[in-house]
């Protein structure tokens, strides 16, 4: 099965109609790993009725305890002062999986009690017992902040209305991931009535995985991440696989892939953002969004797009990736409608699912030397910057009558690209962004992207 049609089956499972950004069927997926890998913690926030809690209310059975009222430590490590064993060992932390709902108010005395739990995911049960911990942590809260780009993923914006407690870096750099429910970034979904009898089918073969462990020893995650943040890394890539695989193997580019997307979720917990589209990513984005990777050349990637150049056809797919991706789309798009005067854009011929794919005439080269191949590898390309490189070298070694011939961008042709765009689109660019442009020896050059020219210009949004 491939991975398309492998997540495909996992959004009829939840509920969710395709076609959908990619970031919704991935946040659903994070949002369903406690249920699969123990001994792991998220936090979910957002906006009233985006979804937070539906996964989780359609899960039933036993091994799910949903709280919403307040708790009490004597709840979390079990009551010595209780008679019975049974009502000892009904503490919260001798759980599989705890969903606490409308968490936002916790106090700093509950959240010390997680914070030393998540450490070493051992407890003294009842004061007497140092006792381990295999529970699995779900927290969930509202946040009303507007999150309108990726500049937004900051943890006051985040966690707007938090309490202080939750918003302590000891406390969320243990969290596996902290999974942002906006609409301006996740997108327009819509959602059929779920099954339950195949949900709940579902959410227990995942429960029956929980003591399943995979060999990831061999994963690469990027060194900005200290060992710390690289085990919870880990432990999010296993539960994800889970819920995607159960209990097979996915090929290597499909774990390089979700390592990408864990590292995006646990990074936002930390208050940064890591961009899950690179070079490690393309083939798994690639098979998810577009099916195949057969019929591509290459792509150029964005933050929140990516740009897929057909194999021998003069066109481009430049597909939305998240919420955000789908207005720059959109922006574009009616844009292009509106002004057929401006002859720099290549034309766009047609806007597929309302802006999650458009797709696009493409006659020329890129200009940017960051266009990456199916494999992940950035193509080698002759460029402005390398001839410079070897010139300014050559002439410091004083080879200045053996200089090599001109093969990359001259500066007069981009300032002239800048005008031109500046012109326009009655806007005054400082640098140009050459991700946005293709050059061709017949028609001169075409902007190709052109979101930041236009994204102040409210008037072009339907």
């Amino acid at each position: 099965m491939s991975t398309k049609d492998i997540l495909n089956k996992i959004h009829q499972t939840i509920g969710v109609i395709p076609p959908i950004p990619l970031i919704v069927i991935m946040s659903s997926i994070v949002k369903l790993a406690p249920i699969a890998e123990p001994k792991i913690s998220i936090l979910l926030c957002g906006q009233r009725s985006e979804g937070k809690s539906v996964l989780y209310d359609s899960l039933g059975f036993e091994n799910i305890n949903i709280l919403s009222e307040p708790i009490t430590s004597a709840q979390l490590r079990g009551d010595a002062k209780k008679t019975s064993d049974s009502d000892k060992n009904e503490a919260i932390f001798s759980k599989d999986i705890c969903i606490f709902e409308e968490c936002t108010t916790l106090p700093l005395a509950i959240i010390s009690e997680f914070k030393n739990l998540l450490t070493s995911y051992s407890y003294n049960l009842n004061k007497t017992k140092q006792t381990t911990s295999n529970l699995s942590c779900v927290f969930i809260g509202n946040s009303y902040t507007d999150i309108i780009s990726n500049n937004d993923f900051t943890i006051d914006k985040l966690l707007s209305n938090f309490s202080a407690a939750l918003k302590d870096e000891a406390f969320l750099s243990k969290q596996a991931a902290l999974v942002p429910h906006y609409k301006d970034f996740l997108g327009k979904r819509n959602y059929n009535k779920i099954e339950p009898e195949h949900f709940d089918k579902f959410g227990k073969s995942l429960v029956e995985l929980r003591p399943h462990t995979i060999d990831l020893s061999k994963i690469k995650i990027d060194d900005k991440f200290d060992s710390r943040a690289k085990g919870l890394i880990t432990k999010l890539t296993s539960g994800i696989i889970k819920v995607m695989y159960l209990d097979k193997i996915p090929p290597n580019h499909v774990i390089d892939g979700i390592v990408e997307y864990a590292s995006f979720f646990h990074a936002l917990a930390l208050g940064e953002f890591h961009n899950p589209l690179n070079s490690k990513s393309i083939k798994f984005v690639l098979e998810a969004i577009h099916g195949t990777t057969d019929d591509v050349e290459f792509v150029i990637l964005y933050e929140n797009r990516v740009l897929v150049k057909l194999l021998n056809k003069p066109l481009c797919l430049k597909y939305a990736i998240n919420g955000f991706g789908v207005t720059e789309n959109l922006l574009e798009y009616n844009f292009f409608n509106k002004n057929p005067n401006i002859s720099i854009i290549s034309p766009i011929i047609k806007n597929e699912h309302n802006g999650l794919i458009l797709h696009q005439e493409f006659n020329y080269s890129p200009l940017t030397s960051k266009i990456i191949n199916i494999t992940g590898d950035i193509i080698p390309k002759d460029t402005d910057e390398e001839f410079n490189s070897i010139v300014i070298r050559m002439i410091s070694n004083g080879e200045t009558r053996k200089l090599p011939n001109f093969r990359g961008i001259s500066n007069i042709t981009l300032s002239l690209i800048k005008r031109q765009i500046n012109k326009n689109f009655g806007t005054n660019i400082s640098e140009l962004k050459k991700s946005n442009i293709g050059i061709s020896d017949n028609i001169g050059f075409e902007l190709i992207a052109f979101y930041d020219y236009i994204k102040d210009k409210d008037k072009y949004i339907l």
